[in-house]
């Protein structure tokens, strides 16, 4: 991010403390110092959306993305499974000027940036052994 086209580029970091343990172990896995990027990225031309963050939910509800709550305290596949998660994908992908990096960062502005690993209390555990994505 420190070259001009990182500077250039906007970063839409989607993160969910549901894939917090596996950023753990890929992180001792590679011998890194630093954090991954589901810890949350800062830069004036990035933005870290928390998937697991309700009030972050209720904002992108309120200007009509539906997203789930989490479903489960472990699933590296919430970011890419979680109902209502690609309508907000496709917009950003397919229509940037429907959602610019700085109207989603006034948005989401205060919406607390670190993991909130809370589902509610009626939290699945995985389905291990099922043969289905968790």
């Amino acid at each position: 991010m420190a070259t001009p086209a990182g500077q250039s580029a906007e970063l839409i970091n989607m993160v969910s403390g549901e894939n917090a343990v596996y950023d753990f172990l890929l992180k001792r896995a590679l011998r890194r110092k630093d954090d991954a990027l589901g810890r949350g990225f800062s830069a004036h031309n990035a933005l870290t959306i928390r998937l697991e963050n309700r009030q972050a939910l209720a904002r992108l509800a309120s200007v009509g993305y539906q997203i789930a709550p989490p479903k489960h305290w472990y699933c590296h596949w919430s970011t890419y499974l979680r109902p209502g998660v690609f309508d907000l994908y496709a917009a950003l992908l397919a229509a940037p000027e429907r959602t610019p990096l700085p109207y989603l960062q006034s948005l989401l502005d205060g919406a607390p940036q670190v993991a909130q690993h809370l589902p509610d209390k009626n939290a699945q555990p995985l389905p291990l052994g099922l043969k289905q994505a968790s």
